[in-house]
């Protein structure tokens, strides 16, 4: 069986800046990994360095929520000599340029955040990355989400709205199997296919499954069957007209074929950690191009940014620059690129309820 449309997927390198949260989300380990100090430079050099064996042309940054007001956080950074949190950030992203030639474009999934730190953010991020569940009543009236105050859906619409104004590139992740019902999830879909009508930002929404992990309060609850992500992957590619539908590859390896033939066009971030072995990621991601490659399916590696942002204007003259260079370093690997941006569009001015701006 031969398949025309090529698959595409992000080879990165993922570090975790934050490890607390305001969030206790019934579903989410995070809160439980034990508290690691966000890197100083000279440990932040270490970990690029170790992570140049992936040939990444992306960095993922994630961190807990709100990743501004951390207050052992800023303890940390400003020890470093930041004057906040996103100061810290823009270092950072300064060094992995340094280190890596160039640079990386960023990934970043770091919560609700104000949109006067998403301004400052905007000329260094690629794409921004927000977590959303179904907007199911049935599900925020349980302990599920009943102490997660920034995952309420007004809170988290109002955030990729807010993204879409700041013309920032917004892959949404969509996590299902809570228990939420079919309509709801179909609601949700259609909602952020409204939100990209007006605002034509988000880069792909991502059909995620549940995973049960130990020390959570749905540590026994079911994992999401395939046969629901694969029929909300066909919904999601009826829905999200325009918009690419995007499955986690290591998370579906057994069935990520699948996911392919009901319409997923991308298989996100492959990631691996520069703080821990490449094995695991290696192992996963070659058992993934196996199963698709037996089924017919051409895998096309690409930028953080996909082809419908560059084509829509939606980078900053630094991310250009930096675009160019992983387009030669995706050419020297003989895949076949994304087409090189020719300028930077000029940000669209919108006038905003600010009585309505999320606030972290």
């Amino acid at each position: 069986m031969s398949h025309n449309a090529p698959l595409t997927y992000v080879r990165a390198l993922s570090a975790t800046l934050s490890p607390r949260c305001v969030n206790r989300c019934g579903f989410c380990a995070y809160p439980l990994r034990k508290y690691r100090a966000a890197p100083s430079l000279k440990r932040w050099r270490q970990i690029l360095r170790a992570g140049r064996p992936w040939e990444p042309t992306c960095l993922h940054l994630t961190g807990g929520e709100p990743f501004t007001k951390d207050r052992e956080l800023l303890q940390t950074v400003r020890y470093y000599g930041h004057e906040d949190a996103v100061d810290y950030v823009h270092t950072l992203l300064a060094v992995a340029m340094e280190e890596h030639h160039g640079g990386l474009l960023t990934s970043v999934e770091l919560g609700e955040l104000r949109r006067a730190d998403l301004q400052r953010l905007r000329p260094v991020v690629s794409e921004y990355v927000v977590g959303i569940v179904a907007f199911d009543p049935a599900i925020f009236d349980t302990a599920l989400l009943w102490n997660a105050p920034t995952m309420a859906p007004p809170r988290r619409l109002e955030l990729i709205q807010m993204l879409g104004q700041l013309r920032m590139p917004t892959t949404v992740n969509l996590l299902i199997g809570l228990g939420e019902c079919e309509s709801s999830r179909l609601q949700t879909l259609a909602a952020l296919a409204e939100v990209h009508a007006r605002r034509g930002h988000l880069q792909a929404v991502r059909i995620s499954p549940f995973r049960p992990r130990a020390g959570t309060p749905l540590e026994n609850h079911p994992a999401t069957p395939p046969d629901l992500i694969v029929r909300t992957v066909r919904q999601a590619a009826e829905i999200l007209q325009g918009i690419p539908v995007q499955v986690p590859a290591l998370a579906v390896e057994d069935f990520v074929e699948r996911c392919a033939e009901a319409g997923a066009q991308d298989l996100g971030l492959i990631t691996a950690d520069p703080q821990s072995d490449f094995t695991m990621t290696a192992r996963s991601w070659g058992k993934v191009e196996r199963r698709l490659h037996e089924h017919g399916h051409r895998l096309v590696e690409r930028l953080a940014l996909t082809e419908q942002a560059v084509a829509h204007g939606l980078f900053t003259d630094n991310q250009r620059r930096c675009i160019a260079r992983q387009l030669t370093c995706l050419e020297e690997r003989h895949v076949r690129p994304v087409a090189a941006p020719v300028a930077a569009a000029a940000p669209e001015v919108v006038e905003v309820d600010e009585t309505r701006q999320a606030s972290a």
